[in-house]
């Protein structure tokens, strides 16, 4: 979860920056150098010839360069990921970093990821340094040789001096667009790298897919049958194989099984949180495939092992995901899990904001709203 919220705040960030200051302007630039390159050929094409004989060398520079700087941004990017994910980890499980004493532990681990960050940053200025300098480099040497050539023609009588002059000042005018095209070249390399890690997330195709014409799922559902399901995170390995059962309305329907025997894949199948590999799962006789996700999810209460909570009021928290619910619904949830009387107790009762993770709650209290959340469905 620290990758991920890398990628939407610092990437997104550093795209949406660079699109606005670096993007823009190198297509500028790089139009205002095609835009002199046209006048000075129309002024002595030779000298036009000459003036460009070198942009062919810094156009490949510039596309090693760029590559090398975008490969190194990316290492650095995913350094950035990978020291929000260990600083999640360490503030959303804090009381038991300190109760081991791991503190030393995730303080060598973020260090770690920062240092290797830090020379990652370090190198790819190092590089767009080197792409400013071998922009200057190739600038001098193409002034030198039109200076050269130039003086050439003007002493053999084949070029008036004042057109010599003419067009050196138009070639000074391309000179400063190259620089500042070497410039932001750099910058957009690095932009490429942020621009990588958010496509990634965005080629992440939906596992779960809706038959066309889905439609919406009975209000009164009788039975849930799982029929010959078999399911496998990973090819080769199963988790569920070919497990069949009913469970009927008005019963209780108990799955009972070691620790690891796949009692919460079956539930993460029944949201449809995956979906089968073999098999089916029907409700009244109909298959899951045939009712809107969405739809399908809002007829489901569940109360997870580990209780998920959100930064928000106490009626939120149980209302969450129902926006239109009513407030006598969410207090006779309340009574149903036991946690009316503890939440009229707080300084603002429902409207009490509980903090991250519900951090301001004890592990009862966390316990009992999950309860309500799953009453009030």
């Amino acid at each position: 979860s620290g990758d991920l919220a890398t990628r939407l705040t610092g990437d997104v960030g550093r795209l949406q920056e660079v699109v606005s200051t670096a993007v823009l302007p190198l297509a500028a630039h790089v139009l205002t150098v095609a835009g002199v390159i046209v006048v000075m050929c129309v002024i002595e094409w030779r000298l036009a010839l000459v003036a460009m004989a070198v942009l062919p060398l810094f156009w490949l520079s510039t596309q090693k360069l760029g590559k090398e700087i975008r490969r190194t941004a990316r290492r650095e990017r995913d350094r950035h990921g990978e020291m929000g994910a260990i600083a999640t980890e360490a503030i959303g499980s804090i009381r038991v970093v300190q109760s081991l004493g791991g503190e030393h532990t995730h303080d060598r681990r973020f260090a770690g990821r920062n240092l290797s960050s830090l020379k990652e940053g370090v190198r790819g200025k190092r590089l767009a340094a080197q792409l400013l300098g071998m922009a200057d480099v190739y600038i001098a040497l193409g002034t030198a040789i039109l200076l050269w050539y130039g003086a050439t023609l003007v002493m053999k009588g084949e070029l008036e001096l004042t057109t010599l002059l003419v067009f050196f000042f138009y070639h000074k005018n391309m000179t400063r667009p190259i620089r500042n095209v070497a410039k932001y070249s750099g910058r957009t390399a690095k932009a490429m790298a942020s621009a990588e890690r958010i496509v990634e997330l965005l080629d992440n195709a939906p596992t779960i897919d809706e038959d066309a014409g889905a439609g919406e799922p009975p209000d009164d559902i009788e039975t849930i049958r799982f029929r010959d399901v078999r399911f496998a995170y990973e090819p080769g390995t199963s988790a569920i194989d070919g497990i069949t059962f009913e469970a009927c309305r008005g019963q209780v329907t108990a799955l009972v099984g070691s620790s690891g025997a796949g009692k919460s894949t079956l539930m993460s199948l029944l949201l449809r949180l995956y979906d089968v590999t073999e098999g089916e799962i029907l409700a009244d006789g109909h298959p899951l495939r045939t009712f809107r996700v969405a739809s399908w999810r809002r007829r489901i209460a569940v109360v997870p092992q580990e209780t998920t909570l959100f930064a928000a009021s106490i009626r939120d928290n149980i209302g969450f995901g129902l926006p239109d619910v009513s407030d006598e619904r969410i207090h006779e949830a309340a009574r149903i899990a036991g946690a009316d009387e503890f939440i009229r107790r707080l300084p603002e009762g429902y409207d009490t904001m509980i903090g991250e993770r519900g951090s301001t709650l004890s592990e009862g209290q966390k316990q009992r709203l999950a309860i309500a959340r799953a009453a009030v469905r």
